[in-house]
Order: structure tokens, then C-alpha cells, then sequence
């Protein structure tokens, strides 16, 4: 099975599309901070497009991804970075980095060593917003390969990225 959480007006066709509101005609609705409704073990990718900004409850629900997710799914999510305009929406709880989802990830050096590491990293990628901002053609690969010093510096107030994203592959032991 394959989950489109948040989709809002973009369904996935192949996906069973999931939101918090039936404006869009979802095919599941349901509040992703309270849980996910799937079996344990039933989803092989989890696409989350734009919504984890939305939950207040991201540790609860990174144990509902370990719970549902089999062995070796893919776990996508796409975010807005913490510098983007957009992440200060009154509608947002929560505000991510490149170090973001740490505490899954296996070897990743989490301070929540609490057994909570089931993720692998497939890509970790800082998106630049580029249009006429030639700039953030130049930026956007400093960032990669130096996430910390663009983050934790007067760069991430300078250019502020536009968004981030996470691609992971479950690693159940």
C-alpha cells in the first residue's frame, strides 16, 4: 500500500490520498496526530507532501510510521525549511532543518536513543526557491554540502531556503 498523507488538492493516483479535511475529496480522512489508521507492517512507501508542518505531534507519529511501514518501505517527506516565509503560517506547529528526523535514523546520533532508530538515509536534500534569484543556483549546493554552517550562521538569514527533503528507507531489526 502506498499513503499520500496531507494531500490536499494533489492526489497521487496509485495512492490511498489522506487528510485531516474532505474539501478535496480524500480517500481517508483522519487526524495523523492521533495515529494512522493501517495495519502494522501494510504500507511500502509514505509520501507526506507539505503536512508534517502541519502536526504538533511528530514523535507519535514518526512511532506510527515505524508501526505501519514494512520492512524496507519508503519513507518521503517534503517540508518547508524553518528559514522559508512560508514556515511562520499561523497554521504550522512545527518547523524542520536539515537535521530534522535525526533521532529515526540509524547511526544518525539522535539524543532520543530510545530504540527509535529505524530509518535510513536515501537523500537529504535543502531546496532553494530559483526562478530570478540566480543566487540560490550557487547557494543551494553550499548548503548541501555544509547543512551546518548555512544553518547555524547569518547565511540561512541572507538566503533562506524554500524547503527540505527527507527520503528514507525503513530498516526494521
Amino acid at each position: 500500500m502506498k499513503i499520500n498523507l496531507g494531500c490536499g488538492p494533489f492526489k497521487k493516483p496509485g495512492f490511498v490520498n489522506c487528510d485531516y479535511d474532505n474539501t478535496y475529496d480524500p480517500d481517508m480522512v483522519f487526524d495523523a496526530d492521533k495515529g494512522l489508521p493501517f495495519k502494522d507492517n501494510s504500507v511500502d512507501y509514505f509520501y507526506a507532501g507539505w503536512s508534517f508542518e502541519h502536526l504538533g505531534n511528530i514523535a507519535n507519529l514518526m512511532s506510527e510510521i515505524r508501526r505501519v511501514c514494512k520492512n524496507g518501505a519508503i519513507v518521503d517527506i517534503y517540508t518547508t525549511h524553518f528559514s522559508c516565509h512560508r514556515a511562520q503560517s499561523e497554521l504550522h506547529k512545527s518547523w524542520y532543518r536539515y537535521l530534522s528526523f535525526t533521532d529515526w535514523v540509524n547511526k544518525g546520533g539522535g539524543h532520543m536513543s530510545m530504540g527509535n532508530h529505524f530509518l535510513d538515509i536515501i537523500e537529504k536534500k535543502i531546496i532553494f526557491h530559483k526562478g530570478k534569484m540566480l543566487y540560490n543556483y550557487l547557494i543551494e549546493p553550499f548548503a548541501n554540502k555544509f547543512p551546518l554552517l548555512y544553518e547555524g550562521t547569518f547565511l540561512v538569514s541572507m538566503f533562506p531556503a524554500w524547503d527540505v527533503h527527507y527520503k528514507y528507507k525503513v530498516v526494521k531489526k
